[in-house]
């Protein structure tokens, strides 16, 4: 059990950074939603640090019994309510199911602090951890059927913005979310409420098993774009966090494995079921850890433009799917400039929390081009609203024919790029210019 609660406290850690990380990462038009975020990573702390207690009480009070199976019930509710309103806010049903289950749960919570009867009869703790006999009154059967209710709404919610979404790399990064988030909830339902009793050893299964949303959540939102951060370090982190939650868990587990192998002759269902968990995580990582390597190298060589990332990037977005603003935001971010701005058929499309007014797309326009070059010809410095121009380039179509412009900001890092460098800058305007064109003919 010392090793499991080791995890746990581990578990804690990352589930509160990932909750902090997203919430003071997130664009501001996005920072209502990501609070809900956090409250559930709060919820989820909470609740693995009861159990963390709830496994090792070689002796306590019938007060303290209580209080932390009242913080379980408690932790489980608040990290169910913040992804019920995480997932569901933006649509006029969501609020209402987040205050109805709010309300609820707050009942529910209040009634087992006042009275632990309703949801048990006694408890023993002969073996070192908590094991509660469940009485199985309406109580019991109430916050199963409100548990299992708020798990099928969210996911409800969840299916719903997977149908809507048009976008093919977002919903499978979304429904990557909904399997983690499927697997943590049948987890934490069964071991945690179900077979608290019969198998109360088991019972850090439930928290544990939010690790797995956590990494699906991470893994979709660093491979698939599923939430909008706003700086290169929250982008680093969450890489960070899908492969810390990893190495964790791993390096634990390996632990496990080899004390089972060399000091214990038959492996407990403990070290089986983590040998399990240990080899899905390993899965889910291996695509993570390469882009983890790409991103690094185009993030913290500002005077370096890594063509083959950005190429592989660009090649996979299929014309359906092209997203102007989106592809602004990525090009602002690995050829290192504060701002981007894509003018494309009279329509601008400019990166988060850039003011880019009408008229001024008009003027860029008609700035002559560069004969035999894809730079437009640009005064010294021009200064609109804020926005520093440093580089315009032309985008042409097959025959030659401009569809539309980039407009860089201020660079970061190097004051220019070397001429080497800049002519890859020059390869990805050429590709984008064919993206573009390709998905005005779908």
């Amino acid at each position: 059990m010392q090793l499991i609660r080791a995890l746990l406290i581990a578990a804690i850690i990352v589930v509160i950074l990932s909750g902090v990380s997203i919430f003071f990462g997130s664009r501001k038009q996005e920072k209502r939603i990501s609070i809900y975020f956090l409250i559930a990573t709060i919820g989820a702390a909470l609740w693995t640090a009861a159990i963390a207690v709830a496994l090792k009480m070689p002796d306590a009070s019938p007060e303290f019994v209580h209080a932390t199976v009242t913080c379980i019930i408690a932790g489980v509710t608040l990290c169910d309510v913040g992804l019920l309103a995480f997932l569901g806010w933006r649509y006029k049903g969501g609020k209402l199911s987040t205050f109805i289950f709010s309300a609820v749960g707050i009942l529910l919570v209040a009634l087992l602090a006042f009275d632990s009867s309703l949801f048990y009869s006694s408890y023993d703790l002969s073996q070192g951890y908590v094991q509660i006999f469940i009485n199985y009154s309406w109580y019991y059967f109430t916050l199963i059927a409100y548990f299992f209710l708020i798990s099928i709404t969210f996911s409800g919610f969840l299916r719903k913005r997977i149908k809507e979404t048009t976008n093919s790399s977002l919903k499978t990064g979304l429904k990557v979310f909904y399997v983690g988030l499927s697997i943590g909830g049948i987890l934490a339902l069964i071991f945690d409420l179900v077979l608290i009793t019969s198998l109360p050893n088991l019972i850090w299964i439930g928290p544990m098993a939010t690790i797995i949303s956590i990494m699906s959540f991470y893994y979709s939102v660093v491979k698939f774009r599923t939430l909008n951060v706003s700086a290169k370090w929250m982008k680093i982190m969450s890489y960070t966090i899908l492969v810390a939650t990893a190495v964790i868990i791993y390096s634990l587990v390996f632990y496990v494995v080899f004390a089972a192998l060399f000091k214990t002759p038959n492996p407990s269902a403990q070290v089986l079921i983590l040998n399990a968990i240990m080899a899905a995580f390993l899965i889910a990582i291996m695509p993570a850890l390469s882009e983890l390597t790409n991103f690094m190298k185009a993030s913290f060589l500002s005077d370096r433009v890594q063509l083959g990332y950005i190429t592989k990037k660009i090649d996979n977005i299929k014309p359906k799917d092209f997203d102007p603003k989106e592809l602004a935001q990525f090009l602002a971010d690995t050829l290192h400039y504060e701002e981007c701005a894509l003018i494309l058929t009279k329509h601008t499309y400019v990166t988060n929390n850039m003011r880019f007014p009408s008229d001024e797309a008009e003027s860029i326009m008609r700035l002559k081009p560069t004969d035999g070059s894809v730079w437009v010809k640009t005064p010294e410095k021009v200064l609109n609203n804020g926005f520093c121009i440093s580089e315009i380039a032309a985008l042409r179509n097959s025959e030659g024919k401009e569809i539309g412009r980039i407009v860089f900001g201020k660079r970061i890092g190097a004051r220019s790029l070397p001429r080497r460098e800049l002519v890859k800058v020059e390869a990805v305007v050429n590709m984008v210019a064919v993206l573009a064109e390709e998905s005005h003919k779908v």
